[in-house]
């Protein structure tokens, strides 16, 4: 590169070494900046005769977060900050800065790293004030991991994300976005918690196993737990045909038994919300649900115990039969009674849906209380211990 790729005056235009480039927004590779597929996006370069409003140094910025090392993702962000926050920079170069956004920002709200995320949102909420009704053109093309990003598990970024939806609607626009989305967002969820693998989401031959783990782990629990923002948001205009893609997934209601501790919470979460603003669609699935829920009462972790009995008190109230379809004695009531016995220490989280959920289960249910002396046994047990 060097003195080949001269600029004219403001970076706007090529030089005469690369007339050839393409117009922005083509598939344009650049040697040094990356593979091509990498520079699809944000082209170093224009056409001569392309006027777009981009400055040469937003464009290089933007390039550079496309970068796989995270310093140098992050130096990029705190330069296009930099750069926005000049007095110089208008409203005309931000809306030009649009059309590339979207592609830079998904990459980056979803990193592995939470100082690239909450950069990511940082300079999003920099981009949408100025902007104006510019954003209507591209809020869908960069809404899911914007919304995501709202419950991303660090702290920091999740606001950064909420400052930007924030700053771009007014409080009283904000569910209309969210309704006025809600395709996408669901598109994004369901994808997350279907098709995504942590070797899908990363990159195998530069991403260490533990960290393409700990990636998918968070973009599970973040999914689930935006499903429910969702759902509370737009009920009851969403149609429940919308859900079927999701629910209808075997994959789904696995994450019931997770290993790990948040993404079972943000499920169950998710059940109790689904029930109560979606309880036909649980109804349709009764099978499913019961299965998923009540036989996963014996939850060790704090949260996700408070998330499973809530959960199992939902299903019961939305579901009549549903001990119909499942074998109480053997697949219920035993998690029950060992949860009561090896867990006293849960018991402020669990007992406003403990009690409850025992007004549930009827004589009918209960059985023949000669052949449970076992049972009787195990809960006697339990209450001495208590």
């Amino acid at each position: 590169m060097g003195k080949k790729d001269q600029r004219t005056k403001g970076n706007t235009k090529a030089a005469s070494s690369a007339r050839s480039a393409q117009q922005l927004g083509d598939n344009v590779g650049f040697v040094g900046f990356g593979t091509a597929a990498e520079s699809a996006f944000v082209p170093l370069l224009q056409a001569s005769d392309v006027e777009d409003g981009v400055p040469g140094e937003f464009r290089l910025a933007l390039r550079k977060m496309h970068k796989k090392d995270v310093t140098t993702k992050v130096k990029a962000l705190q330069e296009f900050l930099e750069l926005l926050d000049r007095q110089e920079t208008g409203a005309e170069v931000v809306v030009a800065l649009l059309p590339y956004w979207p592609t830079v920002y998904g990459k980056l709200a979803t990193d592995s790293d939470r100082r690239v995320r909450e950069l990511a949102h940082t300079a999003l909420a920099a981009i949408v004030r100025p902007v104006g009704k510019s954003l209507a053109l591209h809020l869908k093309a960069m809404v899911g991991p914007w919304f995501l990003g709202m419950a991303d598990p660090h702290t920091q970024a999740a606001a950064a994300a909420t400052a930007a939806w924030q700053a771009a609607f007014p409080a009283a626009k904000q569910a209309g976005a969210v309704t006025f989305c809600q395709a996408e967002i669901l598109a994004a969820v369901t994808d997350n918690l279907t098709v995504a693998t942590a070797q899908t989401l990363s990159d195998p031959k530069t991403t260490p196993v533990e960290e393409m783990e700990a990636k998918y782990w968070r973009t599970l629990a973040m999914s689930l737990a935006s499903l429910t923002r969702l759902l509370a948001t737009v009920t009851p205009s969403m149609e429940p045909d919308l859900l079927a893609p999701l629910l209808d997934q075997a994959k789904f209601w696995k994450l019931a038994k997770h290993k790990v501790g948040s993404v079972r919470q943000a499920f169950f979460e998710c059940v109790v919300q689904l029930g109560a603003c979606q309880a036909s669609s649980l109804e349709a699935r009764a099978r499913q649900v019961v299965a998923a829920v009540l036989p996963s009462l014996l939850e060790t972790e704090a949260r996700p115990a408070r998330a499973v009995w809530a959960a199992a008190l939902q299903v019961l109230t939305v579901i009549p039969g549903a001990w119909e379809l499942t074998s109480p004695h053997k697949a219920v009531f035993p998690a029950v009674f060992k949860f009561i016995s090896c867990s006293p220490s849960l018991a402020s989280s669990t007992f406003p849906s403990l009690l409850p959920f025992l007004s549930k289960v009827t004589v009918q249910v209960m059985g023949d209380q000669d052949k449970r002396s076992e049972e009787r046994r195990v809960g006697k047990e339990c209450r001495s211990r208590w």
